[in-house]
Formats: C-alpha cells, sequence, structure tokens
C-alpha cells in the first residue's frame, strides 16, 4: 500500500472521531451523592418520618445498621465510579468487607430469634417485612437508574461486578430512606428485611446492568 493511500485510509478512520470528555471521579461521586440526597427526600416526602424519630434515634440497632447500609452504599458507589475509570493495578475490594460487616445483621437476627423462633417467624413473616423489601427497592431505583447512566459513559471491564454493586448501592441507599419511617427497629425486622432489600437490588442490578454496559 503506497504511502499517500496509507494516510488516506487514516484520515478516513479519524475523520469523524470527536473529542471526548475525559470520565472524572468526582463527578461521579457527586452524581452518587445527589441521588442518596433526593432518595433521602423523596421517602421523607412520601411516606413521612417515624413519630418517634428521636426515641428511634438513641436504639443501637437502627443506629448500627442504618449506619451499615449508608456505609455499604457509599462504598458501592465508589467501586462503581472507579471501575468506569479503569485503572492498571486497581483494587477494587474494599467493598467486600463493608458487605461482611452488613452480612452480621442476618446472623444477628438467626441468633436472636433462636429462643422464641415460633412467636419472631410469625412477625418475621408479615406483610410489613414484604413491604420494606418493595419500598427499598423502589426508592432505591434513582440511584440504580443515576450509576448505571453513569457507567455508560464510562469503561467498566466487569460489567457482571458493575452491575452487582450498582444494585448494592442503589438498595443500600433506598432502604436507609425508607428506614426513617419503617414501623420496626428490632435487630429480627431489619436483619431479615432490611437486609433482603439490599439483596433484591443486587439481584436486579447483576441481571439488568450488565446488557447496558457492553462495549
Amino acid at each position: 500500500m503506497s504511502q499517500y493511500k496509507s494516510d488516506t485510509l487514516i484520515d478516513e478512520l479519524v475523520g469523524d472521531l470527536r473529542p471526548v470528555r475525559p470520565i472524572s471521579v468526582t463527578r461521579g461521586l457527586i452524581v452518587a451523592g445527589a441521588s442518596l440526597a433526593v432518595t433521602l427526600a423523596a421517602a421523607i416526602i412520601i411516606t413521612g418520618l417515624r413519630w418517634n424519630l428521636t426515641m428511634l434515634a438513641a436504639s443501637p440497632v437502627y443506629i448500627i445498621a442504618t449506619g451499615s447500609f449508608l456505609l455499604l452504599g457509599f462504598i458501592a458507589s465508589l467501586s462503581v465510579v472507579l471501575q468506569s475509570k479503569p485503572q492498571v493495578g486497581a483494587d477494587h475490594s474494599g467493598w467486600k468487607w463493608a458487605a461482611l460487616m452488613l452480612g452480621i445483621l442476618p446472623l444477628a437476627a438467626l441468633v436472636s430469634s433462636l429462643d422464641s423462633w415460633h412467636t419472631d417467624f410469625a412477625s418475621v413473616s408479615s406483610l410489613d417485612g414484604l413491604g420494606c423489601v418493595m419500598a427499598g427497592t423502589l426508592f432505591g431505583l434513582l440511584t440504580f437508574v443515576a450509576l448505571t447512566v453513569w457507567q455508560r459513559k464510562g469503561a467498566p471491564t466487569n460489567p457482571a461486578r458493575a452491575g452487582l454493586l450498582t444494585g448494592v448501592a442503589s438498595g443500600c441507599f433506598g432502604i436507609a430512606g425508607f428506614s426513617l419511617s419503617c414501623a420496626h427497629a428490632d435487630i429480627i425486622h431489619i436483619g431479615i428485611w432490611h437486609t433482603g432489600a439490599v439483596l433484591a437490588c443486587a439481584l436486579l442490578g447483576r441481571v439488568v446492568v450488565p446488557p447496558l454496559l457492553r462495549w
């Protein structure tokens, strides 16, 4: 191939290219933070605050559980944002430790129900629990969509993991928002149903998001 033809071919290949704005980790974190803020506001407006929220804030179980959901949500969001801008040697395993910490909640619920499992099982199996799973999932949709759109601007190298973490982040933020109005603050309810909302969103993210991130 002559030099002229080579130059012509190169010109044709790059002729339609346009500058692309580099993806920013800071903007990604702003997107995640804004989605959490809007989620909390929407939860308060739609479902209202628990009438004894001041008393609820004094509950160690409520504080630890809600803090765990928020912490895992932030870490999962950070992992999603960082994966959208892949770097050689980057470590995205930090979320696993937060997830392990969150896994203590259902374990604590199981241990707490051993002495009175027949009574606790009836309360755990109530419609309120299913309502929490549904509400947490619905309130998490804003974060779900925001992070998915954000990732489409980047280049996640592991769509399956990105989808899973997108679901985890959205579920954590969604159930944290709904916790402001949930009528239950016991470890059994939180450990089973609130954690269940995170798991439901994680499954949704694992199934729905990867096909949307294909290069």
